[in-house]
Formats: C-alpha cells, sequence, structure tokens
C-alpha cells in the first residue's frame, strides 16, 4: 500500500502539470497528490492522512531546501553572523568541561539530529580539537539490571535495574556506559573525578563521573544506591581546529560555520545556550526518569519538561535589540510542535525494545 497507480492520461497529466504550476513552493505538492488520489477514486484515503506528521514534515524540508530565495537566504546568513558576533561579544568565557548547555526552542531540531530538541547537555571535555559532551535527559528502554552484590546473590534484580540514558551518536567502541552522580558521600570519600573545568564554583550541583567498578563498589559498600547514579551510553562530539576543517570539507555540500566552529559556533548561532547550573531538583528528577516504568508500553519519557525546567536558568548571551530575526517571521509554535513530534517518533524507534 505504499504506491497506487493511476492513469495517466494526457488530458490528466496536462490538469496536473497546470496545477503544479499555480501552486505554492511551500505546499510540497501535497495539494497535487491529494487532487491525483481523488481523481483515481482513493479520496478515502487521501483524507486519512491529511495534515499528517509526514506531510508537516515534508513541508518542513521543502520550507528549509527548496523554497527559500536566494537573496533571503544570503540576508539570513548576515543576520545570522551578525548575531553571532554579538554573542561571542557577550559570552566571553567560551566552554569548559563542566558547563551545562540546552538547546533553544527557536532552533528546533526537526530535521536531523531530532535528539538534540530540547536536550540538555553537561560537557565533559574540551580540548582544541574538540568538545565531547553527553545528553542529560534522554532515557531509553535499554536497562542495566542487578548491580549490586545483594541482587546478584539472590537472584532478584528487580529493585536495581536502571535505564540507560542515550548520551549522543558517537560511542568508543566498546558499548561503554558511562556513570555520573552528585553524591557528595561519594564526592568526600574521592570516589570519581569532578566534571570540571574553570576554577569557580558553578551554581547547582556538582556532578561526578564514576568508573563502572567505582559505582558499583560504591553501590555494594552502602555508600550510594543505585539511584544516585545517572547511566548514560554515547556522547555528541564537536570538532574544531584542524580536526573541524576535515569533517568542514567532507560536509562541504552543507552550509558552512557551524562545523569548524565546534560548539562555540552553536551557542553563537543560537542553536545552544548556556545555563547557569542544575539545581539538586532538577538533577533529582533527572534520576527519576531511570526509574524502570512497570511494563514496557512503547512509550518512552522525553525528559521534554526537566528541559523547561532550565528556562529560568539560562545565561543571557543576546542583546535585546538583537533578539528579533529579519526577514520571514515563522510559526515559532508550530515548529517547536512539530520539533516534539519528530523527537517523538525518533525515540520510538531507537529508545524503545522490542517485546
Amino acid at each position: 500500500s505504499s504506491w497506487f497507480v493511476a492513469a495517466a492520461s494526457a488530458p490528466l497529466l496536462n490538469e496536473l502539470i497546470v496545477e503544479a504550476a499555480d501552486a505554492a513552493t511551500a505546499d510540497a505538492g501535497i495539494e497535487q497528490w491529494h487532487s491525483l488520489m481523488g481523481k483515481i477514486g482513493l479520496q478515502n484515503k487521501a483524507d486519512a492522512a491529511s495534515r499528517s506528521f509526514e506531510d508537516k514534515m515534508l513541508r518542513e524540508w521543502v520550507r528549509e531546501h527548496v523554497s527559500k530565495d536566494p537573496v533571503l537566504l544570503q540576508s539570513e546568513a548576515v543576520n545570522a553572523l551578525a548575531k553571532a558576533a554579538a554573542r561571542r561579544g557577550r559570552n566571553t568565557q567560551g566552554i569548559a568541561a563542566g558547563d551545562v548547555l540546552r538547546t533553544t526552542s527557536s532552533h528546533p531540531y526537526i530535521l536531523n539530529k531530532q535528539f538534540l530538541h530540547k536536550a540538555l547537555l553537561l560537557v565533559i571535555q574540551d580540548t582544541e580539537d574538540m568538545t565531547i559532551a553527553v545528553i542529560l535527559n534522554r532515557p531509553t528502554q535499554n536497562q542495566v539490571n542487578g548491580v549490586t552484590r545483594q541482587a546478584a546473590v539472590k537472584g532478584d534484580e528487580t529493585e536495581d535495574k536502571r535505564c540507560i540514558f542515550f548520551g549522543g551518536e558517537y560511542d568508543s567502541g566498546s558499548n561503554r556506559v558511562m556513570w555520573l552522580t552528585a553524591s557528595d558521600t561519594l564526592r568526600a570519600q574521592g570516589i570519581g573525578s569532578e566534571v570540571a573545568g574553570r576554577d569557580s564554583e558553578k551554581e547547582g550541583v556538582v556532578i561526578s563521573r564514576c568508573t563502572g567498578q567505582e559505582a558499583v563498589d560504591s553501590i555494594n559498600n552502602n555508600l550510594a544506591s543505585p539511584k544516585d547514579f545517572l547511566l548514560i551510553r554515547g556522547f555528541c562530539l564537536w570538532p574544531k581546529g584542524a580536526a573541524a576543517q576535515i569533517a568542514s570539507d567532507q560536509l562541504a555540500w552543507k552550509a558552512p560555520g557551524a562545523a569548524q566552529g565546534g560548539l562555540q559556533a552553536e551557542i553563537d548561532l543560537g542553536y545552544m545556550e548556556p545555563v547557569r547550573g542544575l539545581p539538586s531538583a532538577l538533577w533529582a528528577r533527572l534520576l527519576n526518569l531511570a526509574q524502570v516504568p512497570p511494563s514496557r508500553s512503547g512509550h518512552v519519557a522525553l525528559g521534554l519538561e526537566e528541559w523547561e525546567g532550565t528556562n529560568q536558568l539560562t545565561v543571557d548571551t543576546m542583546p535585546v535589540s538583537q533578539a528579533r530575526d529579519e526577514g520571514i517571521q515563522l510559526d515559532g509554535e508550530a515548529r517547536a510542535a512539530l520539533g516534539d513530534q519528530a523527537l517523538t517518533q525518533f525515540a520510538k524507534f531507537f529508545f524503545t525494545v522490542a517485546e
């Protein structure tokens, strides 16, 4: 049922060509498709697909790649560079390990990298060649079972199951899980290494990174419980310097700038914004996302409420006079909602586990 055969007579083809010539590019040819479906007796199927998620995604693709006027594209590029320079002027500290970032609602990730839509990120490492960060609010249905000695001995894994979070599209190759904790007890015992790169103290909880052995030993020694840890697999990577140039050359067909400037360019262009830190209450909510639901219903939490919890914690890097885009004003709420839908479909496909 993916394709339908239509009798393509000359009068019908001529009629469709005339309709297409008069149609708006932004409609993506969807109206012509509906017209043809009606002519071949499949109006019910066309009506069922009307205003579907797939239609919205097609229109977004056309808006992004087809319908933009070259003059408008140039204007948008110049405007983006001006705003990037303004943000860079306001944000002089740069990026360091331990920084918390969030993607902005004004630039939703719809057509690609949907896992970054309304994401909270923790910078793990920043060097001259790259910046590495992990996503903090993307739980999956993959689990770690029976991490304590007691569970292993009793054969009872129910109390110790924890969801593994999706940290990003890259993996070290060993499928290794990263254990993050904000336990003051473990930090006082010297267990784990603090994720920090600045001398000044940050607001909110202090996050440390433990090895799997350190985490399991601390649980078995009653210094911590499985609920104190966020388990993350995968990471996000933004090359810069010479490494970014190589990546930019390989992706030359895409818009330059962001790839060459690394994660800092994502901030400068308004795709991400710094957060002052994670309050203990918000960290507790992230830990609660790791609790295994009673049944696998195909639903997985998206972490959107946790992202919204940082709305009042962002660092202002944009002058008020530069806050509005020039040119065509898009429906920001509609695009943000479409980003939510795209993330939902991504999570349903990649984060759920088949029965």
